[in-house]
């Protein structure tokens, strides 16, 4: 036998608690932290390429790649 559960009506009657908040709190940091280091990488690749005499294009699949 199997029980038919409808998850709008289930999630519906269920407050927010304080640990979804807090599980929430802690993603969003993370998710930012994350992808900083794709930010950064777009201003430091032209001065990267210079230091190692290295034309722009070839930083394409390293971009593609993270």
């Amino acid at each position: 036998m199997t029980a038919v559960v409808n998850v709008n009506e289930t999630i519906d009657r269920h407050p927010i608690t304080a640990y979804q908040v807090g599980v929430l709190a802690l993603c969003m940091p993370a998710a930012a932290f994350d992808g900083y280091d794709t930010q950064a990488i777009g201003y430091t690749a032209p001065a990267i390429a210079e230091a190692f005499h290295l034309p722009r294009e070839i930083f394409g699949p390293v971009f593609s790649a993270g």
